[in-house]
């Protein structure tokens, strides 16, 4: 602008029938347009005579320059002098671009133009204060800190720094609990493993000959009592601070794992680890006891045991035997006849594909006849199901631009075996062909399934 010490901006307002649609305030200087287009300064979608974009203002070294054509009017008021557009024009005052005109206005200029059914009304006017800075308010400045009561605080701080560092002193500093070992194990846990077996006491016969001996044997065993007493007060004396051999014994089986192994089961007095090797003996061999494993068979309704078959009626087969006689189907009901399997096999025929496409049908048949035995083999899985199992399946699909196969369908099924198509499906889906001439082919291809 021409004064730089009295800075003002550029206020336009805009007026479709009759009516202001649209006013803003321009603080900092660019180019101003208008038209229908969103990304111009003002946007008349309403009107339907305005091109898409048209500049009317520029800005240059912050100076506006108003734009104007031929097919546009208007005037121009300056320090209360006005002129219209065509006077303008006439007076060399503009500068003219191409078809458009650039006259430079001043601070004090203000005017108007009207660009088909649009008015625009432009001034220049000292720029608007700027709005109050929000104040925050009294409590959010820490304001209800002040009001709280000091005291309180005071206690509220120590009683959390007491409980934190409690609380971090026993996790860092404190011994974690030490973790039991076998040896720890309280002897109730020990007799719910392994309850005790009562101890069968032996009858003794109540005859006149025994009846007499247990009177005999308490008549001198209180006539010793008193002699005896001291003997054995000098054998305590004598074996104190030492323990025999059976004691020591004892001590050690009654901990760790050996008291679990020792403890008594419910069998013959034998120990638990006892019960586990039934039959096979503590004190006896491995030998001995892989060879109790006499034979190995076929379990029969006679008795549940093992038969060999090629060994005849009643005989067992041995690990050894079956080593030696290792043939399939010798192993079998007694009688030593081989077990037979029915050989069930099926075909394909009819393949006969139809080709919608610009692809060499010969390299379709080729590849389709390379993959029959796939589809064969989904066939007999299902004949030896069902003997009876044939039929035709018509089947459909495209072969892409790559060569690839997609869209894959049924089309037609006599046979009415969803297991059968849904095998098929799956590995046609598989399938890659050469890549057509153009664009992609549709092949329907029926596949007649018979059994032989």
């Amino acid at each position: 602008m021409a004064n730089t010490q009295n800075i003002k901006v550029l206020r336009i307002g805009i007026i479709l029938n009759g009516k202001i649609i649209s006013e803003k305030i321009i603080q900092n200087p660019v180019d101003i347009t208008i038209g229908t287009d969103k990304k111009c300064t003002f946007c008349i979608t309403e009107s339907q005579k305005l091109p898409k974009e048209l500049v009317i203002f520029t800005a240059k070294n912050r100076q506006y320059s108003l734009v104007f054509s031929d097919r546009q009017t208007g005037q121009v008021i300056v320090k209360n002098a006005e002129f219209n557009l065509q006077s303008i024009k006439a007076q060399n005052t503009c500068q003219k671009k191409g078809n458009n005109y650039y006259y430079p206005l001043d601070i004090d200029s203000k005017g108007r133009i009207d660009i088909e059914d649009v008015i625009v009304l432009f001034q220049f006017i000292p720029p608007p204060p700027e709005p109050p800075k929000p104040q925050i308010p009294e409590i959010a400045k820490g304001y209800w800190l002040k009001k709280m009561d000091k005291p309180f605080m005071a206690i509220f701080m120590a009683s959390f720094i007491l409980h934190f560092g409690f609380v971090f002193g026993v996790r860092y500093f404190a011994e974690p609990p030490k973790e039991p070992t076998i040896n720890d194990i309280p002897d109730r846990f020990v007799k719910m493993i392994m309850p005790e077996k009562e101890i069968k006491k032996k009858t003794e016969k109540t005859d006149d000959g025994a009846g007499k001996a247990d009177k005999k044997a308490e008549t001198k065993k209180t006539a010793q009592k008193s002699g005896s007493g001291d003997s054995k007060q000098a054998g305590q004396a004598k074996g104190m601070g030492r323990q025999t051999a059976e004691e020591v014994k004892n001590k050690v089986m009654g901990t760790g794992i050996l008291k679990v192994i020792g403890s008594l089961s419910d069998g013959e007095g034998d120990s638990a680890l006892a019960d586990v090797l039934k039959g096979g003996g503590k004190g006896g061999k491995l030998e001995d006891s892989l060879n109790q494993i006499g034979s190995v068979g076929i379990a029969t309704e006679e008795g549940q045991g093992t038969r060999l078959g090629a060994g005849g009626s009643g005989g067992t087969a041995s690990i050894g035997d079956l080593a030696n006689k290792a043939e399939v189907g010798q192993v079998g009901g007694g009688t030593g006849e081989k077990i037979k399997t029915a050989s069930i096999s099926g075909k394909i025929t009819g393949i006969n594909p139809e080709v919608d496409g610009k692809m060499d049908q010969a390299k379709i048949n080729a590849i389709i006849k390379s993959k029959q035995k796939a589809l064969q083999d989904c066939y007999e899985r299902e004949l030896r199901k069902n003997p009876n199992l044939a039929g035709k399946i018509v089947v459909r699909f495209t072969i892409g631009e790559d060569g690839k196969v997609s869209d894959v369908r049924i089309e037609s099924d006599t046979m009415g075996n969803p297991e059968v198509s849904d095998c098929i499906l799956s590995r046609i889906r598989r399938w890659i062909f050469p890549k057509p001439d153009e664009g992609s082919v549709t092949v329907s291809v029926p596949f007649v399934f018979v059994k032989t």
